[in-house]
């Protein structure tokens, strides 16, 4: 159970605030990649297998892998939230394994939009914009529906951390306590909120919580009744509407008060946790008389949470690869006009091919802004009928008209009636200039498009510039390090350095032009030294320098403005440090403990003592991370290095960050084969000694379930010993018997989740299972082949979740 936190706990709402999304933007092309390949496949099958059950389901378990890959790719770089719709997802796919005619055509295109959503969703928080997680709920709710899962919840998607917060509310109405008259009350307003949503028994219900936490005999009923007086007090106001999850959460509530009144002082963290959901949900104004609301929001620290619409699909709308068609079209219709207003009446046919594509493109995505693409047509078709240039009024009009059309479709929103507005506007502006009209002003909107896309031009020329510049500094110093005595290789370095130093000036970057000062004095001192005494150090130097630059012109072309204040300029080590992830405020003056050393192929580097990840650091904590994710039991043995996983491939930073000068003579790494063997025997010792404990351990909580069927604690510790079962198995390759695993924690996830005593059928069935994975272990522990499977453990789980008789065990 959590813990009691003090009132002015902070909790992190939705807002991406000033985090660093870097990693993000290392993984998201491969997590593209992957959601892009899964879903040929799954449409492919979908339409190859047509229905038969008895299909090999080789191409889903692939599919189920790559899903499984992305998702320990978003759980890595610290986005639980989408990583638990691609979680969905695989859990879909799952079914689909062991039931392949469920893989329809239908079922995929859920599947395809869910997938979309989280491009979409992930794309949107690297262009900077604040946007919420709860978004994602309709695709990942119709995924669950695939698969029959009932309990899906907004809430589940819900960033912030759940805790408990010690609050005392003020009233001028008494305590009360559980007594029936209050029982009698309580259950009669709440079927009318259940029955019709009535926001007067909703007002009463929050009358009564608030006397119930005021008459509360502990802090955990007191805080849980304010939070359920703060959510009847929303739903009086119409603050959230009484859809089929608040009304879900109003029903929780009286079972939790038949839980308290019989003196059980067990409160449901979850039930807690949606309540406070909905608080966020409901923004009260200034004219709203909310104190319990208020209170509640200030006690959590949820002030600033804002009110997200997770009724209605925002992100995922449109596939992709036809949004990147449109904009393509876009980009080639303004080349095609550009060519046009310049005179060259050769291109005047492609021109109208080209706006005719474009037309098709907006038919599909935005059927409101067709007025404008007929102008253009119009525009285009009068050039091809007189043989002549656009004259240059009509020029500017259809030059503003595509410019626009291109940053509208930069991020495009079909509902926005802004577009809409702009779209007819401009169609009117051509039209009336194709007639022989004059030429019209630039409204300020207008003015304010070319302003920012020429910054935005300027701002990618300058980082096409400096990656430039910095690859060949790459080059000319890897060549210097491998030869230190040929110091011809630094003729031109000075120069480079140099222009990126004034570079970094006039865009602000004080903190990297200092650097390369740094980095041009290192070289000068490089150049006049007649021995090499000192050179490594001065390489590790360079080379870390280097790379942090490289990290910085990354981020300067997606976050421009956070580049600015993730990176200080350490002149006492002469290097520039990334503050990874934390506030530059905080971190400035933090020092990191030294990471895992820097892997084997690379030169020896002096420890770092200050907040400066190098490479090899960074890539070391991700790889130790990612096994924390899948199993954070798991103990460090000595020995050789795992072999790279497909999910450690996603680790891997930018070229630029990663390409790290090693120095002239690198140690030559062991053979593969040999690596790859001990690595894996290593790891499966690790997952049997492991597994034998779990084992032993979800038996004692079977045993004191037998003797309490109501202990949360207990129901808790079974299902944490599935669930670490199926990651340790995952992780070293055992997949059948991870998929046995997950399908029992889905059973424990469920009864969890409705608060469910544990059933006579529960315990026998859990204990069954863990026994016959104790003797799997066993199994796989003496090296002989055996006829072990997922299967019986599936059937087995299917009638705990659906009440069938037990079958007789194998």
């Amino acid at each position: 159970m959590s813990t009691l936190a003090p009132a002015t706990a902070p909790v992190a709402g939705n807002a991406q605030g000033a985090e660093d999304l870097g990693p993000l933007a290392w993984v998201l092309g491969e997590i593209q990649k992957s959601l892009e390949t899964a879903a040929k496949s799954l449409r492919r099958f979908a339409r190859e297998s047509n229905g038969v059950p008895d299909v090999d389901a080789g191409p889903l378990r692939l599919v189920r892998q790559q899903l499984h890959q992305a998702v320990g790719a978003l759980q890595m770089v610290g986005h639980p939230s989408p990583a638990l719709v691609l979680g969905a997802m695989e859990f879909a796919v799952q079914s689909f394994v062991q039931e392949p005619q469920r893989c329809t055509e239908a079922a995929v295109q859920k599947l395809d939009r869910a997938g979309f959503a989280v491009t979409d969703f992930l794309q949107a928080l690297l262009a900077g914009k604040s946007v919420s997680s709860v978004a994602l709920f309709p695709q990942y709710r119709d995924v669950l529906e695939l698969v029959g899962n009932e309990r899906v919840h907004p809430a589940d998607l819900w960033s912030p951390a759940w805790h408990w917060v010690d609050i005392h509310l003020e009233s001028s109405k008494p305590a009360l306590v559980y007594d029936p008259a209050v029982r009698s009350k309580f259950d009669r307003e709440l079927l009318k909120v259940v029955k019709s949503g009535d926001d007067v028994a909703a007002r009463r219900l929050q009358e009564i919580c608030v006397g119930l936490s005021r008459g509360a005999p502990g802090s955990r009923s007191r805080s849980f009744w304010a939070l359920a007086g703060a959510f009847f007090e929303a739903l009086g106001l119409s603050l959230v509407t009484p859809d089929v999850y608040v009304k879900r959460a109003a029903s929780r509530v009286l079972m939790q008060y038949a839980t308290l009144a019989r003196g059980d002082e067990t409160v449901s963290d979850r039930l807690g946790q949606d309540l406070l959901f909905f608080c966020a949900q409901a923004v009260p104004s200034m004219r709203d008389e909310a104190p319990t609301l208020r209170a509640v929001r200030a006690a959590w620290n949820i002030e600033g949470e804002k009110a997200v619409d997770y009724t209605s699909e925002q992100f995922g709308r449109f596939d992709p690869t036809v949004l990147a068609q449109a904009r393509k079209r876009i980009e080639g219709a303004k080349e095609m006009w550009s060519a046009l207003s310049g005179g060259d009446m050769g291109r005047v046919r492609q021109a109208v091919d080209s706006f005719g594509l474009l037309t098709e493109s907006l038919q599909k995505l935005h059927p409101p802004s067709l007025p404008m693409v007929q102008a253009l047509n119009n525009a285009v078709q009068a050039s091809l009928n007189s043989g002549k240039p656009p004259a240059t009024e009509l020029a500017m009009e259809v030059a503003t008209s595509v410019l626009y059309l291109e940053a509208a479709f930069e991020d495009l929103d079909p509902n926005d009636r802004q577009l809409t507005a702009r779209t007819v506007q401009l169609a009117g502006r051509i039209e009336r200039a194709r007639e022989g009209g004059r030429s019209e002003p630039l409204e300020p909107w207008m003015e304010e498009l070319y302003r920012r896309v020429s910054d935005r031009q300027t701002m990618g020329t300058v980082v096409d510039e400096l990656r430039t510049h910095l690859s060949e500094l790459e080059k000319a110093m890897d060549q210097f390090f491998r030869h230190p005595t040929e110091k011809n290789h630094l003729s031109t370095v000075p120069g480079q350095l140099t222009q990126m130093r004034g570079v970094f000036s006039v865009l602000g970057l004080d903190q990297a032009a200092q650097t390369v000062a740094r980095m041009r004095d290192n070289v000068d001192e490089l150049v006049a030294r007649t021995t090499p005494a000192d050179e490594p150090g001065a390489f590790d130097a360079l080379g870390n320098n280097l790379g942090a630059l490289g990290f910085l012109i990354d981020m300067l072309g997606y976050q421009p403005a956070l580049a600015k204040r993730l990176f200080v300029f350490d002149a006492k080590a002469g290097e520039l440090k990334p503050l990874m992830g934390r506030q530059a405020e905080e971190q400035a003056a933090a020092a990191l403990a030294p990471a895992a050393a820097p892997a084997a192929a690379a030169a020896p580097a002096a420890p770092v003592e200050t907040a400066a990840l190098t490479s090899d650091q960074i890539d070391a904590q991700i790889a130790a991370r990612l096994a924390e994710l899948a199993n954070p039991k798991r103990k460090k043995k000595d020995g050789p290095p795992a072999p790279s996983s497909p999910i450690d491939e996603f680790s891997k930073a930018a070229d630029s960050w990663t390409a790290k000068i090693t120095g002239p003579a690198p140690l030559e790494a062991l053979p593969e084969t040999f690596v790859t063997e001990l690595a894996e025997d290593d790891l499966q010792n690790i997952f049997l000694d492991e597994a034998r404990e779990v084992v032993e351990n979800g038996l004692v909580a079977v045993g004191e379930l037998d003797h309490d069927p109501t202990d949360v604690g207990e129901l808790t510790i079974l299902r944490r010993a599935f669930h670490t079962l199926k990651g340790s198995s995952r992780m070293v390759g055992l997949t059948d018997f991870g998929d046995a695993a997950w399908s029992m924690e889905q059973v424990l996830n469920t009864w969890l989740a409705d608060q469910r005593p544990a059933t006579k059928e529960l315990i026998a069935g859990a204990g069954t299972a863990l026994r016959d994975f104790g003797a799997w272990v066993e199994a796989i522990a003496s090296g002989e082949p055996h006829s072990w499977q997922s299967a019986p453990f599936s059937d087995l789980a299917r009638s705990l979740g659906s009440g069938e008789p037990l079958a007789a065990p194998a």
